[in-house]
């Protein structure tokens, strides 16, 4: 495997910085999106451990540092419903570029799993899309509350009953990115904390996935303490990076790119 750290031209003369991991034989690419914060390794190193893991099963990935964040010039002006997926688009497809690769997968965990989400089907042949969850996954893959309850008590009163009744049985009232990738690609939903809203969000999903033609899910629990930021114990980072390789590695061709010069591009990326 050969890790090359590459600076991707971006908007405004700004450049955005990254890594990419190649091993021997690429047989498809995975981007890493972390959460609002973090630099391009994540939380715990653990998209450095999942980039390397990977590239064992010959995948190769690439993770990046938002603007203004780590080595990335610029300026990040990003909400959870306004990701900045732009940057994570052009740092894609140079990475697409320079291996020569078209089979792709994007992963990403809080705004990250947002962002793969609304890139679905602009970058290569993707072939699937994951999103790692924890603490509320409302929070993160529901539509916001009414439009007549806008601000103050009323609003909070409104969301709580909204997901106190999703919770009973509604469901979740998904935000239009998830049932347009279940309509094209694999989704995977990965969740990390209690076991009753790891059944909840596992009902809303095949609830869903009952009413989309072609559906393709994959849904994984992992028994973890709650929490709304990716502080998980060390074993349970471990399982959620082998649950990531072992679904790419399913997902992705069998076979290597035929391509000779596949690998040989990285020099080319600005």
């Amino acid at each position: 495997m050969s890790e090359y750290p590459i600076f991707v031209p971006a908007a405004d003369g700004e450049h955005l910085a990254a890594v990419l991991n190649v091993p021997e034989s690429p047989r498809g690419l995975a981007l890493l999106l972390q959460g609002l914060g973090p630099p391009r390794s994540h939380r715990y190193q653990l998209w450095t451990r999942a980039a390397r893991a990977l590239a064992d099963r010959g995948i190769a990935s690439v993770r990046l540092d938002y603007p203004e964040i780590g080595d990335s010039t610029g300026k990040l002006e990003a909400t959870l419903d306004d990701p900045p997926v732009d940057a994570a688009l052009a740092v894609a497809d140079a990475a697409l570029r320079a291996t020569g690769l078209t089979a792709f997968a994007a992963l990403g965990n809080c705004m990250g799993g947002r962002i793969a989400l609304k890139i679905q089907g602009r970058a290569g042949d993707c072939r699937g899309i994951g999103v790692i969850l924890t603490g509320d996954p409302v929070k993160y893959l529901a539509r916001k509350g009414f439009p007549k309850a806008r601000g103050g008590v009323r609003h909070a009163l409104v969301r709580k009953l909204r997901r106190v009744r999703g919770k009973a049985g509604g469901g979740i009232r998904w935000i239009p990115e998830v049932p347009k990738t279940l309509a094209t690609s694999e989704l995977l939903v990965l969740y990390a904390g209690p076991e009753s809203t790891g059944a909840f969000l596992e009902r809303s999903l095949s609830a869903l996935a009952s009413r989309t033609t072609g559906a393709r899910t994959v849904y994984r629990y992992l028994p973890a303490r709650p929490t709304n930021r990716f502080e998980l114990d060390l074993p349970v980072q471990q399982r959620v990076v082998e649950t990531l390789v072992d679904w790419l590695d399913v997902l992705m061709p069998a076979r290597a790119t035929e391509r000779p010069d596949a690998a040989k591009g990285v020099g080319a990326v600005p």
